[in-house]
């Protein structure tokens, strides 16, 4: 498993590693089709989702935010 450093370095996403991914997670058939393979119908769907409300709300220090960050 590589890290999101060397996956960045690779691929050149940097600003956006989590909105990226999120998007392949929501459009990517072969991301979709494994994904709900292995997890079940809509895991693609509610993981790009979640990663697309991490990415937009990463930094953010709103009180609605705060306790609820889940990639500590």
């Amino acid at each position: 498993m590589k890290t999101i450093k060397q996956v960045s370095d690779l691929t050149g996403i940097r600003e956006d590693y989590w909105g990226y991914t999120a998007d392949l997670y929501l459009s990517n058939p072969t991301y979709i089709k494994v994904m709900d393979k292995k997890y079940g119908v809509g895991a693609s769907k509610f993981m790009g989702d979640a990663l697309n409300f991490y990415s937009q709300n990463e930094g953010k220090d709103t009180k609605e935010n705060k306790g609820n960050n889940l990639m500590c």
